[in-house]
């Protein structure tokens, strides 16, 4: 494990330059100066690999991104992107598009071993990952959150998964604060930061995520709207979103048929 580590930090530092040499400049602009000294956590559309390559390359903050468990497990890292970056693809040309999955997993693991990413594990091992979260915010590092779900909500983006704001509960226990959320989207040539909202710990936190999530997501959509017209990056294909529905509806389906 350790060689392997030490293999994944020679690979970052000479693959890391050329791969910003490579990927495409974008300008980085504020609706507001987020505060000096106060960490936060910047929540963006993910546009597939696209978005967290951007965030690490071009963003001008030092961060910790969450990042799915999977795609920092070499060993099941080629899957995960097979299924959720190139999932439009799974019925034609197979074999490339595991050829694709394993070269970007090849890139993208060491990338966001070093960049210090924050495993997100699902389930009871949220718990770990808020934990986790709550120790780096509170040491001073900001966090990146791709917080869409596969229910789209515009070109620009999808829902956003209201969970995510639950870390401001454990950040508010542990250090008294207010943690702020800004909106950012990540397009061809601009990474957008909004206005952020803020955790009230007056109010009903059930209620407050909900609120939270439509108002991270609908200032997503407005900060894309404002720019030139372009060609946004969708997290989901359609045909992924075809195929969770249909999974949804097989699932119905069983459960109908079990009730009866």
């Amino acid at each position: 494990m350790k060689k392997q580590k030490q293999k994944g930090r020679l690979f970052f530092k000479t693959m890391f330059p050329v791969v910003k040499f490579f990927h495409k400049r974008q300008k980085v602009s504020y609706a507001v100066t987020p505060d000096e000294g106060e960490p936060a956590v910047f929540v963006a559309n993910h546009a597939q690999a696209f978005g967290p390559m951007s965030m690490v390359l071009n963003f001008d903050r030092q961060f910790r991104p969450w990042i799915a468990g999977d795609i920092m497990d070499r060993e099941k890292a080629k899957d995960f992107i097979f299924l959720q970056f190139f999932a439009g693809n799974l019925k034609k040309h197979k074999k490339w598009t595991m050829l694709k999955s394993k070269f970007v997993a090849k890139i993208l693991v060491p990338i966001f071993e070093n960049v210090k990413g924050i495993p997100v594990q699902y389930g009871s091992g949220m718990i770990g990952t808020f934990r986790e979260t709550t120790k780096a915010l509170s040491e001073g590092d900001n966090i990146v959150i791709f917080g869409e779900k596969p229910v789209r909500f515009s070109p620009y983006i999808a829902e956003i998964s209201d969970g995510i704001f639950q870390v401001a509960v454990f950040y508010y226990k542990q250090t008294g604060k207010r943690l702020k959320f800004y909106p950012v989207y990540i397009g061809p040539h601009d990474i957008s930061v909004g206005v952020p909202t803020e955790f009230d710990p007056e109010k009903d936190m059930k209620v407050q995520r909900q609120q939270m999530a439509e108002y991270i997501k609908l200032n997503i959509h407005e900060l894309a709207s404002a720019l030139p017209e372009h060609k946004p990056i969708p997290t989901y294909t359609d045909e992924y979103l075809a195929a969770v529905e249909k999974e949804k509806e097989d699932a119905a389906e069983k459960k109908s048929l079990s009730d009866n």
